[in-house]
């Protein structure tokens, strides 16, 4: 590692996390960070190739700019030192004004022309200035100031999220904005169905992007078409439908045709790809809910010891986008068998089976498990006709509990039902 004072390390640790997390460029961005403040002018210089290159492009590639393998193994190495962007660029920030302070104050110093009482003055106005622009780390709050700043906040919750699907799922969230939304079950247990039911709802009224990592586009419109209709899937290829299908159909074709949404239908897995995807798509016409189908089917293009922190890189990053397209993210994911091993009949999951959960519990802020009892009992697997369960777990907005829908498997049309708590 190379010998350098607090600055210096802080701006190699910055822009090392940059060149690693390509996803916190937009971010840094966002928060002001400024090529001015690197002090090394190598860094400013890739800084400022980095900044270009996604605002133009909306993604960035490291072999798209000029830099040295020697100073790229250096910012790999220092890039892995900060978990925060926000702070790092708070530090810094406070850093190059110290310093500029400093400079300053030695330029008005050795100034021969000004007298002592000028150099004071303008010594003070440089240090009213330069807190101006400083975050506001320390702040005192008045009774007034909290209100108004709540009120705020929950006007702002209002008008950047909107209701979910169903009454009495509105009790415990809504898809609001910056939030990650995690729903987990076991295969067929009908997470898609769900995933999907909770876009087409919402892009009735908002617009909406599905990202489908598992289906063709044949069996995805099928799959919206039937749900909505409530016409079996199976009937859906069939030349010779009864006239309350075809009517059906024909509904669901004339709704559908009015939604708001996206699909995003890709064949290839890579993470990195699909969330510079729905950024550029969201720039263009910003959406209120996305729903991604599934999380570990996405592989990163970035190296990991195991596939627990691969997971968990991509379940934080998916909670970072969330925040900054201001939009609600619901991801599904796949549990493990460990609730398939439990004793007795009480096969309901829990969090910890999640699928190489590693650090999706703490990305969430609000996760999901599905259950339905016809999945284990024999005799009701050839029910039509079955309740799915929703069990909240964790629920950063509210309580937790478990919501109860009607699920049609043959259409895989889902139905609000009743609440448990």
């Amino acid at each position: 590692m190379l010998k350098m004072n607090h600055r210096t390390k802080l701006e190699y640790m910055l822009l090392g996390r940059l060149m690693v997390f390509h996803e916190n460029i937009e971010l840094a961005l966002e928060k002001g960070l400024k090529a001015e403040w690197f002090s090394r002018e190598e860094l400013k210089k890739v800084f400022i190739q980095m900044s270009e290159m996604f605002q133009n492009t909306g993604q960035f590639e490291v072999s798209g700019i000029e830099i040295s393998d020697e100073l790229l193994d250096v910012l790999y190495d220092y890039g892995s030192f900060i978990t925060s962007v926000n702070i790092a660029i708070r530090e810094l920030k406070k850093e190059y004004h110290k310093d500029l302070f400093q400079n300053k104050i030695k330029e008005i110093m050795e100034n021969e022309e000004l007298t002592t009482e000028q150099k004071s003055l303008e010594i003070r106005e440089l240090s009213e200035k330069i807190n101006e622009e400083e975050d506001e780390s320390y702040k005192f709050l008045k009774p007034q100031e909290l209100l108004k700043n709540w009120a705020e906040k929950i006007e702002n919750k209002v008008m950047n999220g909107v209701k979910s699907p169903f009454p009495n799922m509105q009790k415990y969230f809504n898809f609001l904005g910056g939030q990650l939304v995690i729903i987990g079950a076991r295969p067929s247990m009908g997470k898609t169905a769900l995933g999907l039911t909770f876009f087409k709802e919402t892009a009735k009224r908002h617009n909406s992007l599905f990202v489908n990592l598992e289906m063709n586009e044949s069996e995805i419109t099928e799959r919206i078409l039937a749900s909505e209709a409530d016409v079996p899937l199976n009937r859906l290829s069939f030349r010779e439908q009864t006239d309350r299908e075809t009517f059906a159909i024909s509904e669901a074709i004339a709704t559908i045709d009015n939604m708001q949404f996206d699909i995003l239908y890709c064949l290839k897995m890579d993470f990195e790809v699909i969330v510079n995807k729905i950024r550029i798509a969201h720039k263009k016409n910003p959406f209120k809910l996305v729903v991604i189908d599934y999380l570990t089917m996405m592989r990163s293009g970035k190296k990991f010891q195991n596939r627990n922190l691969e997971v968990e890189y991509m379940a934080n990053a998916l909670k970072m986008l969330s925040k900054e397209l201001n939009t609600c993210i619901v991801v599904l994911a796949q549990l493990n068998r460990s609730n398939e091993a439990r004793t007795g009949k009480n096969k309901k999951p829990e969090m910890s089976d999640l699928r190489d959960s590693g650090g999706i519990e703490q990305a969430a802020d609000i996760i999901g498990l599905l259950y339905r009892e016809d999945y284990y009992d024999e005799e009701m697997k050839n029910e039509d006709f079955v309740f799915l369960e929703m069990l909240i777990r964790k629920n950063r907005q509210g309580r937790t509990g478990d919501i109860t829908f009607g699920f049609q498997k043959s259409s895989q049309r889902i139905s609000g039902g009743r609440d448990e708590n």
